[in-house]
């Protein structure tokens, strides 16, 4: 993963028409919610997407809140929100057929001031993610 690539991501969308883009925009602009900081201290790997990640423990409230004002927020653009638990983690490797051992990481505090909506563009190497828009956080 390029580290301009990292991020936690909050509702995948999927590909959406431009409206439903500007609708989601909107709505996300309108939203208030508090800064929180998290810490990644974790390792784990989901291995039917054979991705390797770094996640938290402990979910702070305030991001569970975001998480779910979004989801709300969301209906009114016709968009439905995954029924799977909500598992916030930052992908660190894609590809993984088979992981190592895991060692204890010391955590890496993230202070979370803004998020943001974001468009995957897919390019030779991969994918790079753009930032469409940025919101912040009270």
């Amino acid at each position: 993963m390029q580290p301009s690539n990292l991020h936690i991501t909050l509702h995948f969308i999927g590909n959406v028409y431009k409206e439903k883009v500007d609708c989601l925009h909107e709505v996300a602009k309108n939203i208030s919610a508090e800064s929180f900081s998290l810490n990644l201290d974790c390792y784990g790997h989901f291995y039917k997407a054979r991705v390797f990640w770094m996640g938290c423990k402990q979910k702070p409230e305030a991001l569970k809140k975001l998480h779910k004002k979004l989801s709300d927020a969301f209906l009114q653009c016709d968009y439905q929100a995954e029924s799977r638990a909500y598992a916030p983690h930052v992908t660190l490797m894609r590809k993984l057929t088979k992981p190592g051992e895991y060692i204890v990481p010391d955590p890496v505090h993230w202070d979370v001031n803004e998020f943001c909506l974001v468009e995957s563009i897919p390019i030779d190497s991969g994918v790079e993610y753009r930032v469409i828009e940025r919101y912040p956080l009270n």
